[in-house]
């Protein structure tokens, strides 16, 4: 009898720690934003950036309102190393979100919230991988999210134009010296941000300094670039066909327009 309603005791005390509304749902994982054409007029998914030698990827949102940060994980090479813990941002931070038109999928025609991070902690020349794990405010861990992976060469130097150009159809020079055997695309587009040319092009040999001609491929938006307009312009270094995330972007460099001056691009 004694032992009976010791039992009984040692269950009822167990009973009462613990918390019938314990929550022990994990999240779902994280989604990576999908990784746009290079040509894509809006670039999205894993990326080199302009601003510095840095990888910048996106994953939407998660939808649970119990959701507390997003930790990310790293590994500098998937040979030698192992992942370990880079940073977490928080659920709701505001200075890590942005949107995005959606244009794949069963949420394509939707406008989707992201989060995104700028790894600017890497070396060039070194391919990085990434995972992101979402944690509720009672401690439940997400499973991984899927794996992606990035690796930066050297950033193209911009020659010409640079400031001012007396040419509506300018010669656009910079100098590359890549790591690998990679294609170029050349960007340009108007004060407002509006892309007006896209150039994609595969070099038959690799030399330094490299030039395109405005529009020389008849594709530009505009067929010549107006008198005093202002106009940016940068070159992304795109990887290889058996290395497609790796690549570089250059500075914008803005110019303007001015036909009526003699001066070099």
């Amino acid at each position: 009898m004694k032992k009976l309603l010791f039992v009984l005791l040692v269950g009822t005390i167990l009973a009462c720690g613990q918390d019938k509304n314990e929550d022990t749902t994990p999240p779902r994982k994280p989604v990576f934003v999908y990784k746009s054409l290079d040509s894509a007029k809006v670039e999205t998914g894993i990326d080199a950036i302009p601003e510095t030698d840095g990888i910048r990827f996106e994953w939407f949102l998660n939808t649970e309102n119990d959701l507390d940060v997003y930790t990310i994980y790293r590994r500098k090479d998937s040979v030698n190393t192992t992942f370990s813990e880079l940073t977490s941002i928080e659920a709701d931070s505001k200075d890590f979100l942005d949107s995005l038109l959606v244009t794949q999928g069963e949420d394509s025609g939707l406008i989707r919230q992201y989060l995104f991070f700028v790894d600017d902690s890497i070396n060039i020349a070194q391919s990085f991988d990434y995972y992101i794990r979402a944690f509720d405010k009672s401690g439940n861990p997400s499973s991984p999210s899927d794996t992606v992976s990035y690796r930066i060469e050297p950033k193209p130097t911009i020659l010409e134009p640079k400031k001012q150009t007396n040419s509506q159809t300018p010669s656009l020079k910079w100098n590359w010296n890549p790591l690998s055997f990679p294609q170029f695309l050349v960007r340009v587009r108007d004060e407002f941000g509006k892309t007006i040319w896209i150039y994609q092009n595969i070099p038959d040999a690799f030399p330094e300094d490299y030039e395109v001609v405005f529009n020389e491929d008849g594709k530009a938006s505009i067929p010549l670039l107006e008198q005093d307009g202002k106009y940016s312009w940068r070159i992304d270094g795109i990887g290889s066909y058996n290395e497609p995330f790796s690549g570089a972007e250059s500075a914008w460099e803005e110019f303007i327009v001015d036909t009526t001056q003699t001066v070099s691009q």
